[in-house]
């Protein structure tokens, strides 16, 4: 898989859900996507180390498959 590295991009929102039978709510951080025409969700489970992104962008999820947070960075998996 391909990849490139990105500056994590502005914060623009942060909420939290209680998923359907969890005890613990979901942090969720929204930043700007990479092309400014939406966002990319960062989950994260408190205690639990499960943390995943969403793509929430139709431009982007076209380029786009896979995010990890590594450091202030993401590292980036092209489609």
């Amino acid at each position: 898989m391909d990849y490139e590295y990105k500056d994590r991009p502005e914060q623009i929102g942060k909420r939290q859900y209680l998923p359907d039978g969890a005890n613990c709510p979901t942090e969720v951080t929204i930043f700007r996507c990479f092309c400014g025409g939406g966002s990319v969700e960062h989950h994260r489970v408190p205690g639990f180390g499960d943390d995943w992104f969403e793509i929430c962008c139709n431009e982007c999820g076209k380029n786009y498959s896979e995010i990890r947070a590594e450091g202030n960075r993401w590292k980036v998996f092209t489609r």
